[in-house]
């Protein structure tokens, strides 16, 4: 089942799939966020960016899918992945547990060699996002670089 359609029945879905694997609504976001984030960067780390990834294109068990408009991962286009995704997960997910740090922290733990002119456009977008603070961003970016 995907986001989409979960937001569109009230977020039952999420409820029923924590339960089903005894977990609560916040471990299950937390899970979820990870999942994704995994999914995310093991796509960059091939060097392609998705493109769509909002609510449509992913599941609510973690996988990306529709790759239809895969290509050539520019580092616009993967901060982009990031941003959107992220987005897709804390605005349209219904889930109110979803935590931006779990996403990133994620993400950078499963990157390999991030291009610097990748890591420069991400650095940017952390740091003027709004939704944390400058030395948790700071942190953030710290990560991206191990």
């Amino acid at each position: 089942m995907r986001i989409r359609d979960v937001r569109n029945e009230g977020g039952r879905a999420y409820a029923a799939f924590a339960a089903e694997h005894g977990l609560s609504l916040p471990e299950y976001a937390r899970l979820l966020t990870a999942e994704v984030a995994r999914n995310v960067a093991l796509m960059h780390n091939l060097g392609k960016a998705h493109g769509y990834l909002s609510s449509h294109n992913v599941t609510i068990d973690g996988c990306v899918v529709d790759f239809d408009s895969v290509s050539a991962g520019s580092p616009k286009k993967i901060a982009k992945d990031v941003r959107e995704v992220l987005d897709t997960l804390t605005n349209f997910s219904n889930l109110k547990c979803v935590d931006p740090e779990v996403f990133l922290e994620a993400y950078f733990k499963n990157r390999n060699n991030i291009p610097s002119r990748e890591l420069r456009k991400l650095a940017l977008w952390l740091l003027s996002d709004r939704r944390m603070g400058l030395a948790e961003a700071k942190r953030l970016i710290g990560l991206s670089r191990r």
